[in-house]
C-alpha cells in the first residue's frame, strides 16, 4: 500500500508504531508497497532487523539514520526509489534501484536483474552488487562526487563524470565519461574498459576486450587486454605494464608506462612518452621522437622496429629464439642487438576441462595469456589426463586447499622461468608431494617436491633468493611411482647468477650454479597439486595425475626441453550420445542476432564431451524470416561450436537438427534449453519481437568527449520500450548531424572519431550525409561510442540502421537534440594599467570550448545570448572602500568573440572582469569566465583621473585676500573622470593597500615671488579621497611685493595633476601693521591709531579689505616704559588696554585707560605680533605680553635691524601738549 501524505511527518517505529499494512514481531516485518513523505522517519528498536517491502519509495525520508547499516536488512521484491535528501541506512537488497539527486545509502546495495540508478552527488558506504543488472552513475560535479564503496555487476557499468568508486568495480563491462576515481582494480568480465579521460584508478584494469583509458589518467597497476588491443590517451601515466593479448597497443603522446609492454599485433607510441620495461610486438614496432624503452625492442615477426635514435632504447631484437639482430631496426645507426629467451608463453594449462566447479576462470588460458584458473577444493576432472584432459589430485593430508588456482604471479614469472609439467602417480606413498606452490611467505619459496622419505623417487626444487636465499634443485631416483613424468623446472635469476634446471624425460636432472639475484620479493600464487601456505614445505597432496601446465617467461632450451619431451596430443573420442542446442533465451528481438551453441554429448548428462567431430544444419520452422549461417561443423577434438541467426520479422520458430554427420544414439531430435538448462524434452520455441533505436545526448561542455549511449530496444504497445534488442554485437550504425539553434555551423558532431560530414573532416560543418560508424552493443542491448562537438549551440544527432545480409529487411531509428555549452569565457586585451578612474578602457571576449579553442557559433543563436558583464573590486579593502559604479557593455560575438571598449570604473583600486552566462540554451549549464579570482585584481590599477586643487582665503571679506606668509586652507581632491571624488584614494591605514600617493604641491603662477610653506603631502594626507590643510602658507621673498594672485597645482608620483582642473590658491598681500603716536587728556581715554597696510608696489597703503580679519588681543599691546613729563622714567601711574583691537576697513585704535593717579607723561608701546611673550621691537623694555600671533604683519620698525621682522612702536602722551601742534604750520606725507 502506500502511505498517505499527512500534514505534518509522521514518525514510524519498528517495533511500535508500525505503519498501516506492515505487521511482524521479532526483527522480522513485512509490508506492501510503500511510500514515506517528505520529512518521514523510520526507525528500528531492536537489532538485527529485516523488513520485506513489495516496493518502497524513500522521498527524501530518513530510515535508521542514526543507527548503523548491519543493523537493519531491507528486502524489496520491486523498486527501490529515493529523491535527494533522503538517507538509507540498511543493506539494501531490491528488485531495482533509482535514486535522484544526493541520496545517503550508509550499507549496501544489491539487485539481481534489475537495474540501479544512483543520482549525483549520492554516497553509498558498502558494495554496490547486481547480478546481471546494468548500474548507472549519474554525473557528480567537480566538487560533489557520486561515491559507492565497490561495484560487483554482471551487467554493464556506466559512469558518468565525476564519480568515485572506493574499492574495486567488476562489470560486464565498464563504460565512464571521464573525471571519475577508482580505489580498486577494474575488471570487465566480458568486454571492454572506456575510462574518458581524467580517470584515476589505483590498481590495474582488466578487460576481455579493449582498454581505452582516454587522456590524462593515471593508472597505478598494470593493464591487460586479453582479447584486444590498449589504447593510452595523452598524457597518461601507467605503473605497471600493459599486455594487448589480442591486438596492438597505442601509446599516445607524452604517456609512461613503469613496465614493459607486450602487443600481440604491433606497438605504436607517439612522440615524448617513455616505457620502463621490455617492449615485444608480433609485428612492428614503432616509437615517435622523444620516446624511450628501457629495456629490449622486440619485433618477435621480425616486422619493422622505428626508433627515435639508438640510444633511445636498450637494445633491439628481430625474430624469436634466444640469439637476436637488430636487421629489422629502420635506419642507422642502429642500437645493439640484445639477448631475449626463446619463448615467453606465460601460462597454458590443457586440462580440457569438463567440470570442476569452483568457478571464477575454470582453468582454460591455453595461453592467450588470459591466465584464468581456479578449482582449488576437490579438484577433479581426468579421464586420465597427459594429453586428453587431466588435473584430479586429492588425497591432501589437509590444512585444506587441494588445488591448482594459478592466479599467476611469481612476481609475473620474473627473472626468467619455465615451469612446464605432466606428472601422475596416486599410487605408492611415504608422502612428500606437494608439486608446485608458490609459497606466500616465510620469507618467499616458491617449491615443487615429490620425495618420498626413503631413498627413492625424490625430485624438490625451492627457489627464494633476492637475498633470502635457498635455491637447490634435486633429483634422486626421479619418479616413477604410477608413471608418465616429464615435469622441467629451470630458472636462471640473473645479472651475474644462473640456472637451477632439473628436467626428467627431457633428461638433464638437476644443474644448480646461482648466486641468484632476484626473484623472491616473497614470491606468491602459482599453485598447482596443492599448497600455497601456511608458509608451505608440503602438507602433502598432488597425490595424482595434473597434465600438461607450461608456463615460462624463459630459458627451456635443452633443445626446449626435448621439443617438451616429444608432445603428443592423440587421444581417442567416445561415441556420440544426443546434440544439445541452448540459447540464452527463448525470446529475441528482430534487431539482434541469436548465437545458437550446438554441443555434442558422449553421455546423458554431457559430462563428457563428445569429440570425434560432427557437422550439420540447424534447422527453423515457422513463418518468420531467418537469415544467417545455419550449418556448422564440430572439428574432431573440440565438441562444441556456435551458429548465428537472425528472426529479422516478428513471430515464433521451432529449433531443430538435420544432416547431421554422425547419428546420435539418442536419436536426432535436439536437447534444446532456450533460457534454461539443456534437457530431453526441452522446448524448442523461439520467440522474436519488433524494435527500433533510443539513445540521449547529455547536453554538455564544448570540446569535452562524452559517451553516447545507443540502446536497441524492443518496440511495445506504439512506445519504445527500453527492453535490450542488440546483445554483445556489433553494428554499423549510420548516424548524422544538422543544426537547430544556430541554424548553421563550422564544425561537425563526431561520433567514435567520425566526422558526420561527406568528407568525414573535422574542419567542415555538418552536411545531413549519413556516416557509417561500428558500435558494440552489450549484453543489454546498449552500445556506447565516443562523441564530442567541438562548438556551442544546439544541434541534432540523428541515427539509422539498415539490416544486410543475416539481418537484410531490418529498419531502425532514433534521434536526439543537445546543447553544448561553452567551457568558459576568456579575457585578452584588457587596457593595461593605470587605467584613470571614470575613463573609459577595453577588453575582448572569447567563448571557448574545453580544449581552449573559440566556439565560433557562440552569440549567433536566436535570440542571441546576452551574457552578463561585471566588475568586482579587490582591492582596496576594508571599511569605507567603495565598490565605485561599473558601466560598459560587449559588442556582438563573431566567431566566439566581442569586445567592448567603452568600459569603465568610477573608483581607484583594482579589481577583476567577469562575464557569466546562466543555463546557456536552457541546457542547465552555466558558463563563465573572469580575469581572476584571487585577492589582488587583474585589471587596473584604476588611478585618479585627475586633482583639483581648493584655497579659502585666510581674509574672507569683500576683497578675500591672505596676507604674504598668513596660514590658509586648502584642499585637494582627487577625482574620476565625471569630477566625483575617489574615495578610495586613501592613506589613513583604514584601507589596504593604500592607493594613495605621495603628492607635491607647487605654485603654478606667482610661484617665483615667493616659497609654500608645505610642497608635498604623504600618503598618509589623503582620507576617503581628499586631503585637507589649514596651515599652507605662501611667503614672498621680499617684503616689498606687490599683491600678486598665486594659483597652487598637485601632481602625485603617479602623474595625476590638477592642471587644467580647478587649480585656486590665495590672493597675496605684503602687510604689516602700523601704530600711530596719540596725545590725550589726563581725566580721560586715549585712542592710539592701529592700522594694517599692504604694499601697492609703490607704497604701503591702507588695506581697507582688512575688515575682521585682524584682531589684537588686549594683552599683545606692550606698555614698555612709562616716563613722566620731563622724559624721566617713572612708576607713579599706569594706564591699561581697554579691550581686543579688531580692525576695520584696515583702521581701529588701541583704547588706553586714563593715568592712574592723575599722572601725566607718556608710555611708550609696541604689539606683540609674535608667538612668544615678549615683543620683537625697537624699544629698550620688552616686559612680557601675549603673542598676536601675526607674525606676517611685522615690518622694517625701529633702527635697531634692518630686517622686515619688528614689531611696530608709538608713544601715548597724557597731559602734555604736542610739540608739533605748536611747532608746525604745514604738514604733507609724500609717497
Amino acid at each position: 500500500m502506500c502511505w498517505p501524505l499527512l500534514g505534518q511527518a509522521a514518525a514510524y517505529l519498528f517495533p511500535g508504531n508500525l505503519p498501516s499494512g506492515c505487521s511482524g514481531s521479532a526483527g522480522t516485518y513485512t509490508c506492501g508497497a510503500v511510500t514515506l513523505a517528505a520529512g518521514d522517519t523510520l526507525n528500528i528498536v531492536a537489532t538485527p532487523t529485516t523488513i520485506s517491502f513489495t516496493s518502497l519509495n524513500v522521498g527524501s525520508a530518513s530510515i535508521n539514520a542514526a543507527g548503523s547499516a548491519s543493523n537493519l536488512t531491507l528486502n524489496v521484491s520491486g523498486m527501490l526509489s529515493a529523491s535527494a535528501g533522503a538517507i538509507v541506512k540498511a543493506n539494501v537488497n531490491a528488485g531495482s534501484v533509482s535514486s535522484t539527486g544526493a541520496v545517503s545509502y550508509g550499507g549496501s546495495l544489491s539487485t539481481t536483474t534489475g537495474a540501479v540508478s544512483l543520482g549525483a552527488g549520492t554516497t553509498v558506504t558498502g558494495a554496490l552488487t547486481t547480478t546481471t543488472g546494468a548500474i548507472t552513475l549519474l554525473t557528480g560535479t567537480a566538487v560533489t562526487y557520486t561515491t559507492v564503496g565497490s561495484i560487483s555487476s554482471g551487467g554493464t557499468v556506466t559512469l558518468n563524470s565525476y564519480n568515485s568508486v572506493n574499492g574495486d568495480l567488476v562489470g560486464y563491462l565498464v563504460s565512464a565519461a571521464g573525471h571519475n576515481n577508482f580505489g580498486g582494480s577494474i575488471t570487465s568480465t566480458t568486454t571492454y574498459v572506456s575510462l574518458g579521460g581524467y580517470a584515476t584508478v589505483a590498481g590495474s584494469i582488466y578487460a576481455q576486450t579493449y582498454v581505452d583509458t582516454g587522456g590524462n589518467s593515471s593508472i597505478g597497476g598494470s593493464i591487460t587486454s586479453a582479447t584486444s588491443y590498449i589504447d593510452t590517451g595523452a598524457a597518461t601515466s601507467v605503473g605497471g605494464s600493459l599486455a594487448a593479448l589480442g591486438t596492438y597497443v597505442d601509446i599516445h603522446g607524452s604517456a609512461t608506462v613503469g613496465g614493459s609492454i607486450k602487443a600481440a599485433s604491433y606497438v605504436s607510441m607517439t612522440t615524448n612518452s617513455s616505457v620502463g620495461g621490455n617492449i615485444t610486438a608480433q609485428t612492428t614496432v614503432h616509437m615517435g621522437t622523444g620516446s624511450t624503452a628501457g629495456k629490449c625492442v622486440r619485433s618477435q615477426g621480425s616486422g619493422s622496429i622505428t626508433l627515435p635514435s639508438a640510444t633511445a632504447v636498450g637494445g633491439a631484437c628481430c625474430g624469436v629464439g634466444s640469439t637476436c639482430s637488430n636487421t629489422c631496426v629502420v635506419g642507422s645507426p642502429k642500437p645493439p642487438a640484445c639477448a631475449w629467451p626463446s619463448s615467453g608463453l606465460v601460462a597454458e594449462y590443457l586440462f580440457e576441462e569438463s567440470s570442476y566447479n569452483g568457478t571464477h576462470g575454470e582453468v582454460k588460458d591455453t595461453s592467450g595469456s588470459k591466465r584464468h584458473g581456479t578449482m582449488l577444493g576437490g579438484v577433479a576432472s581426468t579421464a586420465s589426463g597427459r594429453v586428453c584432459r587431466g588435473m584430479q589430485v586429492p588425497q591432501n593430508t589437509s590444512a585444506t586447499v587441494q588445488a591448482f588456482d594459478t592466479g599467476l604471479d611469481v612476481n609475473a614469472i620474473g627473472n626468467v622461468g619455465t615451469i612446464s609439467f605432466w606428472y601422475k602417480s596416486i599410487a605408492t606413498g611415504t608422502e612428500h608431494r606437494m608439486l608446485f606452490d608458490a609459497t606466500e611467505s616465510a620469507s618467499g619459496k616458491f617449491y615443487l617436491y615429490r620425495d618420498d622419505s626413503g631413498s627413492g623417487v625424490d625430485l624438490n626444487g625451492h627457489i627464494t633468493d633476492s637475498g633470502g636465499t635457498v635455491r637447490d634443485v634435486d633429483k634422486l631416483n626421479t619418479v616413477t611411482d604410477g608413471a608418465w613424468a616429464h615435469i622441467v623446472l629451470t630458472w636462471q635469476f640473473k645479472s651475474g647468477g644462473g640456472p637451477m634446471k632439473l628436467y626428467v624425460d627431457g633428461s638433464l636432472q638437476d644443474s644448480q650454479t646461482y648466486s641468484s639475484t632476484a626473484i623472491n620479493n616473497a614470491i606468491g600464487k602459482l599453485v598447482f597439486g596443492d599448497n600455497r601456505s601456511s608458509s608451505s614445505v608440503e602438507i602433502n597432496s598432488a597425490y595424482g595425475t595434473i597434465d600438461q601446465v607450461r608456463i615460462y617467461d624463459a630459458e627451456l632450451t635443452a633443445a626446449e626441453v626435448s621439443a617438451l619431451y616429444a608432445e603428443s596430443t592423440t587421444c581417442t573420442a567416445a561415441t556420440l550420445h544426443h546434440v544439445e542446442v541452448t540459447m540464452n533465451s527463448a525470446s529475441g528481438v528482430t534487431c539482434k542476432a541469436e548465437t545458437i551453441t550446438v554441443k555434442a554429448c558422449a553421455n546423458a548428462d554431457c559430462s563428457t564431451p563428445y569429440t570425434g567431430g560432427l557437422n550439420g544444419t540447424v534447422s527453423f520452422t515457422g513463418t518468420p524470416t531467418v537469415t544467417g549461417t545455419k550449418t556448422f561443423s564440430i572439428a574432431s577434438g573440440s565438441s562444441s561450436t556456435t551458429v548465428s541467426v537472425q528472426v529479422t520479422t516478428p513471430g515464433w520458430v521451432t529449433l531443430g537438427l538435420s544432416g547431421l554427420s554422425t547419428a546420435p544414439s539418442a536419436g536426432s531430435t535436439p536437447y534444446c534449453g532456450l533460457g534454461t538448462a539443456a534437457a530431453a524434452g526441452g522446448s524448442c520455441v523461439f520467440t522474436s519481437a519488433d524494435t527500433g533505436l533510443i539513445f540521449d545526448v547529455p547536453h554538455h561542455v564544448a570540446g569535452d568527449t562524452q559517451s553516447v549511449t545507443v540502446s536497441a530496444v524492443r518496440k511495445s504497445d506504439n512506445s519504445l520500450m527500453c527492453t535490450p534488442a542488440f546483445a554483445s554485437v556489433s553494428k554499423n550504425i549510420q548516424f548524422s548531424c544538422s543544426y537547430s539553434n544556430p541554424t548553421t555551423g563550422f564544425v561537425p558532431v563526431r561520433v567514435a572519431g567520425t566526422a558526420l560530414n561527406a568528407g568525414n573532416n573535422a574542419a567542415a560543418a555538418c552536411d545531413g550525409t549519413n556516416r557509417s560508424v561500428s558500435l558494440a552493443f552489450n549484453a543489454s542491448g546498449v552500445a556506447t561510442a565516443s562523441f564530442d562537438y567541438a562548438d556551442a549551440g544546439q544541434v541534432n544527432l540523428a541515427a539509422t540502421y539498415t539490416g544486410s545480409g543475416s539481418d537484410a529487411g531490418l529498419s531502425m531509428t532514433g534521434s536526439d537534440t543537445f546543447i553544448a555549452v561553452p567551457a568558459n569565457f576568456a579575457f585578452s586585451g584588457v587596457t593595461a594599467g593605470p587605467i584613470k578612474a571614470g575613463a573609459t578602457f577595453s577588453a575582448t571576449v572569447t567563448a571557448r570550448n574545453r580544449g581552449n579553442a573559440a566556439t565560433p557559433n557562440f552569440g549567433r543563436e536566436t535570440p542571441a545570448v546576452t551574457p552578463t558583464l561585471s566588475f568586482t573590486k579587490r582591492q582596496p579593502t576594508g571599511g569605507g572602500s567603495q565598490s565605485g559604479t561599473f558601466s560598459g557593455s560587449l559588442g556582438s560575438f563573431s566567431n566566439g568573440v566581442a569586445s567592448a571598449s567603452a568600459l569603465s570604473w568610477t573608483e581607484v583600486g583594482n579589481g577583476d572582469l567577469a562575464l557569466n552566462q546562466a543555463s546557456y540554451l536552457g541546457s542547465g549549464i552555466d558558463v563563465s569566465g573572469t580575469t581572476g579570482s584571487g585577492a589582488v585584481g587583474n585589471v587596473g590599477p584604476f588611478i585618479p583621473s585627475h586633482f583639483t586643487v581648493e584655497a579659502t582665503q585666510a581674509c574672507t571679506s569683500v576683497s578675500p585676500f591672505t596676507y604674504s606668509a598668513q596660514p590658509f586652507n586648502m584642499t585637494v581632491r582627487a577625482r574620476n573622470l565625471a569630477g566625483d571624488v575617489t574615495r578610495n584614494y586613501d592613506g589613513t591605514g583604514g584601507m589596504s593597500p593604500s592607493f594613495a600617493r605621495t603628492t607635491g604641491l607647487s605654485a603654478v603662477t606667482n610661484g617665483g615671488l615667493g616659497s609654500l610653506a608645505i610642497t608635498s603631502l604623504t600618503p598618509a594626507a589623503f582620507a576617503a579621497g581628499e586631503a585637507a590643510l589649514t596651515t599652507q602658507s605662501f611667503t614672498y621673498t621680499n617684503k616689498l611685493t606687490p599683491p600678486a594672485a598665486v594659483v597652487l597645482r598637485a601632481i602625485d608620483s603617479d602623474g595625476v595633476t590638477s592642471e587644467n582642473k580647478t587649480e585656486q590658491g590665495p590672493n597675496v598681500r605684503s602687510g604689516r601693521l602700523q601704530v600711530s603716536n596719540a596725545f590725550g587728556s589726563v581725566r580721560n581715554t586715549l585712542q592710539v591709531p592701529v592700522s594694517t597696510q599692504y604694499w601697492s608696489g609703490r607704497a604701503w597703503v591702507i588695506n581697507d579689505a582688512d575688515s575682521g580679519c585682524t584682531v589684537l588681543p588686549a594683552a599683545s599691546v606692550v606698555r614698555a616704559t612709562y616716563l613722566d613729563s620731563k622724559g624721566a622714567p617713572t612708576n607713579a601711574w599706569t594706564t591699561s588696554v581697554s579691550g581686543a583691537v579688531t580692525l576695520s576697513n584696515g583702521r581701529s585704535s588701541i583704547v588706553l585707560t586714563a593715568p592712574t593717579n592723575g599722572g601725566t607723561g607718556s608710555v611708550d608701546l609696541s604689539v606683540n605680533l609674535g608667538t612668544t611673550t615678549s615683543d620683537q621691537s625697537c624699544l629698550s623694555a620688552h616686559p612680557a605680553s601675549v603673542g598676536a600671533q601675526q607674525p606676517w604683519l611685522r615690518s622694517l620698525n625701529g633702527s635697531c635691524a634692518a630686517t622686515y621682522d619688528r614689531d611696530p612702536t608709538a608713544r601715548a602722551t597724557f597731559g602734555v601738549f604736542s610739540p608739533e601742534t605748536q611747532r608746525i604750520i604745514h604738514t604733507r606725507d609724500l609717497f
